[in-house]
């Protein structure tokens, strides 16, 4: 049997399948191990929804990778980073003030400003921002900066 282009390119499809089915184990193999689902309380919503997203992070982060990998890029990365950084802190901003008034509500309207607010004063009345402020290096005199010399190159 001789080998045509068409089963060498199936040969190299069922190889590519083969390694992306291999790593997908591979990845499923290290998340079990890292969460180790024997030892793992089940019964803790808050446990169990800090695990989903962590994987959803995982997951948008190789989404993310991927669409690196296949997108064309018109600009580069570093030139629209200004704009990723700007959209993102809207949203964290808006995402902010949902969170912490519905922790609000359900606390009944408690604040842990006040509590804030006390430790602050009691820090501010330590002297910790004084020394603080005072612990930067004092200037170099002009007298003691090493100067420049002058070398046999500049004529």
């Amino acid at each position: 049997m001789t080998a045509t282009p068409r089963s060498i390119a199936w040969l190299q499809l069922a190889a590519a399948v083969l390694l992306f089915g291999l790593g997908a184990l591979l990845g499923l193999l290290g998340m079990v191990v890292v969460i180790d689902p024997l030892r793992f309380d089940w019964s803790d919503h808050a446990i169990v929804q800090g695990h989903a997203w962590l994987l959803l992070a995982g997951l948008s982060s190789a989404l993310a990778v991927l669409h690196e990998r296949c997108h064309r890029w018109r600009m580069a990365p570093l030139d629209v980073l200004p704009w990723q950084m700007s959209v993102a802190t809207i949203l964290l901003w808006i995402l902010s003030l949902v969170i912490e008034k519905a922790v609000a509500e359900i606390q009944g309207g408690l604040s842990t400003a006040p509590q804030l607010d006390r430790l602050d004063g009691e820090v501010a009345h330590r002297g910790v921002h004084r020394r603080l402020l005072q612990c930067h290096a004092p200037p170099i005199p002009v007298e003691s900066r090493p100067r420049p010399t002058k070398t046999a190159d500049h004529h």
